[in-house]
């Protein structure tokens, strides 16, 4: 049984050595702190991947499905559109593997898919129609990624100082 002197030292030691456990969630820093935490043990971030990882899959099931008239009509396409569809094919494809496997490279594609995408669809409304569901989609896929990777940093940033 631990002596009170050193009882008394732990804690002082605690409480200098880790301010931050007592923070409050009424202030920026200790709502940062919680969801850091809960970031650490949840592994959001890392599960975020697995389900973008695994719906990019479904954009490359669909895209191949496409490739073989079963869903649009590929060979009545023009170049432009066939083009785009074979793009999509195989970043979706590399996304999809690279972000199942948690791998830098699967990040990058998601992120040239992503954009690509809202950049076609929104500035190229007269070429590829209307396409509001995934430009929303990925808006929001592509503000979680970076608002989740924003806490990711900060948790590897604070795990090694």
């Amino acid at each position: 049984m631990p002596n009170s002197d050193s009882f008394a030292e732990t804690k002082f030691e605690n409480w200098f050595t880790y301010p931050y456990r007592f923070l409050s969630l009424t202030t920026p820093l200790g709502v940062a702190w919680t969801i850091n935490h809960v970031l650490i043990r949840a592994k959001i971030f890392s599960r975020f991947l697995l389900v973008i990882g695994c719906l990019y899959g479904g954009g490359f099931l669909l895209h191949l499905l496409d490739i073989f008239n079963l869903r649009l009509n590929f060979s009545e396409m023009n170049t432009l559109w066939r083009s785009w569809i074979v793009f999509l094919l195989i970043f979706d494809l590399v996304a999809a593997i690279g972000l199942f496997f948690k791998k830098w490279w699967g990040q990058l594609a998601f992120l040239l898919v992503a954009i690509c995408q809202l950049i076609a669809y929104t500035k190229f409304f007269d070429v590829f129609g209307s396409q509001e569901l995934l430009v929303y989609f990925h808006w929001t896929t592509l503000g979680t990624y970076l608002f989740l990777k924003m806490f990711d940093f900060w948790r590897q940033r604070n795990l090694h100082e």
